[in-house]
């Protein structure tokens, strides 16, 4: 028996193990996108699409949270007014440049899916996917499945995240 030698990079640098698991996440997320194309045939609500996608594969790989840094990102933006409204997020979500604005928009996605995962369950979600697939559009079918127009689950969001202390109890919650 020999001990297993660390993994490795191509250049012979030895992977940490927060690289691997960076790369578990990454998987998991862009598996959860073969996953919505397989329902659908476009993605026309992207933060809705990216939401869902970090919501899969942190469940899968809850470190995912803290190594992307949503934990205090989210938190910190909350409280000091920046975080994006879901409509800003639903008109602009190319718009978004840079690291720190890609992370509090994917970050503010993950967290708007968490909520309504555990809201409505996760099976309307990818209902609603369809819905959009099958012309209507998100709003119309976020009201029909859920009940929410885009400003009231904006509304009932951030007060959610605000009953949980930004988000430290809210990234545990299970939605499975």
């Amino acid at each position: 028996w020999r001990p297993r030698r660390p993994p490795q990079t191509r250049a012979g640098r030895q992977l940490h193990p927060s690289d691997l698991e960076i790369i578990r996440v990454v998987l998991a997320h862009e598996y959860t996108h073969i996953l919505q194309f397989e329902n659908t045939n476009s993605f026309s609500t992207l933060w809705f699409v990216e939401g869902m996608a970090n919501v899969v594969a942190f469940a899968n790989f809850p470190s995912g949270v803290g190594l992307y840094q949503f934990d205090t990102s989210i938190s910190n933006a909350l409280r000091d007014g920046t975080l994006p409204s879901l409509r800003f997020l639903h008109e602009s979500w190319t718009s978004f440049t840079g690291l720190q604005a890609v992370n509090l928009a994917y970050g503010t996605a993950y967290y708007a899916v968490l909520f309504l995962a555990g809201r409505i369950g996760g099976i309307p979600l990818m209902q609603i996917l369809s819905d959009v697939d099958s012309a209507l559009t998100f709003e119309q079918s976020l009201d029909a499945r859920a009940g929410f127009n885009l400003e009231t689950l904006d509304g009932t969001f951030k007060e959610w995240l605000w009953a949980n202390g930004g988000i430290s109890r809210a990234s545990s919650w299970a939605i499975c």
